[in-house]
């Protein structure tokens, strides 16, 4: 085993099963562990003898895990917002593919009513793509409000609930629990994020490189080269576009 555990917060769309891979090469790796929440005392057992532990796993049940384990070394990678929610987008409405029925039929409700709706949305629309994440339901908002920024928000310590939109006034609940990982990677600075990979995990390589993994099956994208595609899409990532402004001041300053 490992000397220290590594925990991998896995925020969608951004690189998380190429790095299941890539630790998978050298470590015991328990990856999208988040199919045993919300039973923290069978994933907690299910880490028994395994070195790297990853998944869509957010800050409150992070910690459930972590807590204030010094055996612990905790990392997670950001992306550009516009991209990461362009892809989510299409990740999602991907479960409408007949290939993807069964997986359709083993979601909750209100995620197949989201698909269904996202079924009808038009992406090279702008209207279309407006008026979807203009009116989102409460499930929507989980998905596609700044969900970066919801991954490191606890709603059982402030004043925001995960139903709600994120705003700006939550900034400092983010800090603090940024302070909470080793370092914060960022796909739009790759090897600077695969150097800090490799010197704190794979110290005895000169150069490691990440798998391409789980590409998304969708044809139909997200023109984010778009400029009113990209207005639209950033009505819902105020929040995100500013932590990944503060990620990419840190990776340039040599903060991690």
């Amino acid at each position: 085993m490992a000397e220290k555990k590594i925990f991998f917060m896995h925020m969608p769309k951004c690189a998380g099963s190429s790095i299941y891979d890539l630790f998978s090469s050298h470590y015991k790796v328990l990856g999208f562990a988040e199919t045993f929440l919300p039973d923290i005392a069978a994933l907690r057992e299910a880490t028994g003898e395994i070195d790297f532990v990853g998944g869509h796993i957010r800050i409150h049940d992070m910690m459930q895990i972590v807590g204030s384990d010094p055996n612990y070394r905790c990392f997670t990678i950001m992306r550009d917002p516009v991209e990461q929610l362009a892809s989510h987008l299409c990740w999602i409405k991907r479960y409408n593919l007949d290939e993807r029925r069964n997986d359709y039929g083993q979601l909750d409700l209100f995620t197949r009513r989201l698909v269904d709706e996202l079924k009808l949305v038009d992406f090279a629309d702008p209207g279309h793509l407006d008026h979807f994440l203009t009116h989102l339901p409460a499930k929507g908002l989980i998905y596609f409000d700044n969900m970066q920024s919801r991954y490191l928000l606890n709603e059982h310590w402030s004043e925001w609930k995960e139903w709600q939109p994120v705003t700006l006034n939550l900034t400092h609940h983010i800090l603090e629990n940024l302070s909470r990982f080793e370092f914060v990677g960022h796909m739009s600075r790759p090897e600077r994020t695969l150097e800090m990979v490799r010197s704190r995990f794979f110290p005895q390589s000169d150069a490691i490189s990440l798998p391409v993994t789980n590409v998304n099956t969708l044809e139909e994208k997200i023109d984010t080269g778009n400029p009113m595609i990209v207005d639209v899409l950033k009505k819902r990532l105020n929040v995100d576009l500013w932590l990944s402004r503060e990620i990419l001041h840190r990776i340039d300053n040599s903060q991690y």
